[in-house]
């Protein structure tokens, strides 16, 4: 996520800065999202990766 973050500023320029928080303690500490599943109930494919610039 740092990379995207750091790719959308430098893309749209600006004087944006990233902030790091302190996570909340009801917060999971992994996330393992699942996009088959995505794929199978929409029809959804992956098109392309990161553009890096």
């Amino acid at each position: 996520m740092l990379e995207l973050a750091e790719q959308v500023l430098k893309i749209v320029g600006g004087s944006s800065k990233l902030a790091f928080l302190t996570l909340p303690g009801d917060d999971p500490k992994l996330r393992r999202p699942d996009i088959n599943l995505a794929a199978a109930a929409l029809g959804w494919a992956q098109a392309c990766g990161l553009k890096t610039v």
